[in-house]
C-alpha cells in the first residue's frame, strides 16, 4: 500500500523526469514512455519505484550523453535528498550499475548464508541455525528494499 507520502514523491519524481525531458524535446520525452510501456509495461510515474528503467532507456538513446541529461533530472531532485527514496532515485540514475551490483551482492550473501544453514543443519547446531536464517531474511528484507 503507498503512502500519501509515497504517492507525492512519486508525483514529484514523474513532473521533474516530464519536465526536464520536454525540455529537451518532445519527442525524446514520447520516445522515453513508449519505451516504458512497451519494454517495462508501466508508466513515467513508475519511475519513482524503478529508476533502473529509467537510466537504461536514456542509455540506450543517448550513450555518453545519458550523465547530462539525468544530472539535469537529479539537480531538480536533489534538495529532496533527505528522503530515502529519492536518494535512491538519485543513486541509480547517476549510475544504474551500482544498483544491479548491489543486488549482486545480497544475493551472494544470501547464498551463502542458505549454505551456513545447511551445515548448521547437518551438525545439529540449531543456534547458528536460527542465527543464519535471519541472516538470510535480513538479506532478503534489503533484496527488498533495493527493488521498491
Amino acid at each position: 500500500m503507498t503512502s500519501e507520502g509515497d504517492t507525492a514523491k512519486k508525483a514529484l519524481v514523474a513532473t521533474v523526469i516530464e519536465e526536464k525531458l520536454l525540455d529537451i524535446s518532445r519527442p525524446l520525452y514520447e520516445t522515453v514512455v513508449t519505451i516504458l510501456k512497451k519494454q517495462y509495461g508501466c508508466y513515467l510515474p513508475d519511475c519513482y519505484e524503478h529508476p533502473e528503467y529509467l537510466a537504461e532507456i536514456l542509455k540506450e538513446l543517448y550513450g555518453s550523453s545519458y550523465p547530462k541529461i539525468a544530472k539535469s533530472i537529479n539537480e531538480e531532485l536533489a534538495e529532496f535528498s533527505y528522503c530515502r527514496t529519492i536518494t535512491r532515485f538519485l543513486e541509480v540514475t547517476n549510475n544504474p550499475r551500482n544498483m544491479t551490483l548491489e543486488i549482486e551482492q545480497r544475493l551472494h550473501s544470501a547464498s551463502q548464508n542458505i549454505l551456513k544453514i545447511r551445515e548448521s543443519l547437518r551438525r545439529g547446531n540449531w543456534k547458528e541455525v536460527v542465527e543464519d536464517c535471519l541472516a538470510v531474511h535480513e538479506d532478503l528484507k534489503e533484496l527488498k528494499n533495493l527493488k521498491h
